[in-house]
């Protein structure tokens, strides 16, 4: 079967998922669409998807955060890179309504992001911020992927990546620098 078509497949289930729905938990339900290279073996991974709504590729950073990852990214491979050298997609797959992520609904998605994983068999991965990092630091992970940890690109994340990597151009400066390794050392 061809990965367009297991990937849809897989979206069909996520699509018809309730586990939230049944935990009481509110969510916006999208229809699955990962987006950019499924063949790229490396992925960028956020938490959930923004509430917008395109349902398309430009869903994925798209915002201020998005702005603070397509940009350098762009300086660096060119306009439409983003999409065309990685795979985007999001450890949770529906809309949070609230501020933060539930633990519920963290767990009630993890094994998406796992059968994702399984389908497309990636070998790296950017992770940005915490609630993916912890998806990608269980053993459900652990050890099988060349993972780059960094804070959410978002604005409201100031202080974190002032803290972790020394303010927004540093934070650039490693991106662009970690995309370069890994599309060296992966050939994406």
């Amino acid at each position: 079967m061809a990965t367009s078509t297991r990937i849809k497949a897989l979206g069909e289930r996520i699509q018809a998922c309730r586990e939230c729905e049944r935990a009481r938990v509110t969510y916006l339900k999208f229809p699955f669409s990962a987006c950019g290279n499924p063949n790229s073996p490396i992925w960028i991974v956020g938490a959930d998807p923004p509430h917008l709504k395109d349902h398309g590729c430009p869903r994925f950073w798209s915002g201020n955060a998005g702005r603070n990852l397509r940009e350098p990214i762009q300086s660096a491979f060119g306009n439409g890179s983003l999409e065309r050298l990685f795979y985007l997609t999001d450890i949770v797959k529906c809309h949070r309504q609230t501020r933060r992520l539930s633990l519920t609904v963290i767990s009630n998605c993890t094994k998406w992001i796992v059968q994702e994983a399984r389908l497309l068999k990636p070998q790296a991965a950017i992770v940005l911020g915490n609630d993916a990092a912890n998806i990608f630091k269980s053993p459900a992970f652990h050890g099988s992927l060349d993972v780059v940890f960094l804070p959410h690109p978002s604005p409201a994340n100031s202080a974190t990546v002032n803290r972790e990597v020394g303010g927004w151009h540093e934070y650039h400066l490693r991106l662009v620098k970690e995309c370069k390794r890994l599309r060296r050392e992966y050939g994406a």
